[in-house]
């Protein structure tokens, strides 16, 4: 609008004259018309509507004209402000090509760019205020993983007395259990790390236990452990947590009444959790509560594994056959019954 003044100014004359200054005005050629009616209708009344159509015709006109009349008296030539506003377009112009394609866009990233500004400058106070954040939070840890790692220290004991127990009733008189503790990275879990150690022989340094115990020995040392754990602890409350737990070769090295010993302990330890024990000894096997005959089979040229579920009778068979051997024996039949009315108590 500032570049086109003089044109809006003759268009705008141009147009007020046609509507009311020249003297054909439309308004004067509207009133003119209207009163020559007026004159016709004193003879014809027929035309009277006609006439009055003329009124709101003239009263637009009239109207247009005084509007086109206040917008000429506001139309003005102004040089410095069209350089300014031409200026300021330019400028917007060069900004859209670098940070958006519109005004909104460059405002956002203008925003964004003092925001960061901000924090450049308040960051020596932020990294002071963080540094402050980050020590009271390191002391509040490490008290909280120092009364942590004593609550471990001291349940450790308790562990390795109780586990040691636990394995001289698996056959395991001589092994050594021992809870070892050192430093380790900071974590939702505290500082410490923790070893279990073991010793199979005496006079023999303990070592980490999954570096020298056998098969047979881990899986002990599990159920030792896993005995331990779910008995009373020193609050007299027991383990409410329920788990799958797998036992295979538990009975490795062991028979007679250490295998008697191994099978009480994991019917006792299958009150609370659901045990699955791969075995090989009747002692074991009569104390569960459901047994699974694992069988290997050709089919097709293929050897397959079959898994069966051993009813009452089925079940002391097998008990039998694992007593005497591929030969049943009527004394076989009958201490498989024994062991497991022992089990079923």
């Amino acid at each position: 609008m500032l570049g086109n003044v003089a044109r809006l100014q003759e268009q705008a004359g141009l147009a007020y004259d046609a509507l009311y200054e020249s003297p054909t005005a439309a308004l004067a050629q509207l009133r003119q018309a209207r009163k020559k009616l007026e004159e016709l209708c004193r003879i014809d009344a027929t035309m009277q509507e006609t006439a009055e159509s003329l009124r709101p015709a003239e009263i637009a006109v009239e109207e247009a004209a005084h509007t086109l009349q206040h917008y000429l008296g506001r139309l003005e030539a102004d040089p410095k402000r069209l350089d300014h506003v031409e200026a300021r377009l330019s400028e917007i112009d060069k900004l859209k090509r670098k940070y958006g394609s519109n005004v909104s866009e460059i405002l956002a990233f203008g925003a964004e760019v003092s925001q960061k500004l901000e924090a450049l400058e308040t960051a020596g106070d932020r990294r002071a205020k963080l540094s402050q954040q980050r020590e009271a939070l390191s002391k509040e840890f490490e008290q909280a993983a120092a009364r942590l790692t004593k609550l471990r220290r001291e349940a450790s004991l308790l562990l390795e007395t109780s586990v040691q127990a636990e394995l001289g009733s698996l056959a395991m008189e001589g092994c050594l259990f021992r809870v070892e503790f050192s430093s380790g990275d900071w974590s939702a879990r505290g500082v410490d790390r923790i070893r279990f150690l073991i010793s199979a022989n005496r006079g023999e340094e303990p070592k980490a236990l999954d570096k020298i115990a056998s098969g047979g020995e881990m899986s002990r040392v599990a159920l030792a452990l896993k005995t331990s754990t779910m008995s009373k602890t020193g609050e007299g409350r027991r383990s409410k947590v329920a788990r799958t737990l797998v036992f295979d070769e538990v009975d490795a090295g062991i028979g007679g009444g250490t295998a008697e010993a191994v099978g009480r302990r994991l019917k006792k330890l299958a009150g609370s959790n659901q045990l699955l024990c791969v075995t090989h000894l009747p002692q074991v096997a009569g104390f569960a509560d459901h047994h699974y005959q694992v069988e290997k089979v050709e089919v097709n040229g293929r050897t397959m594994a079959t898994v069966r579920k051993l009813e009452a009778e089925e079940r002391t068979r097998e008990i039998g056959r694992m007593l005497s051997g591929q030969k049943m024996t009527p004394e076989a039949l009958k201490q498989a019954e024994q062991l497991i009315k022992l089990g079923a108590k």
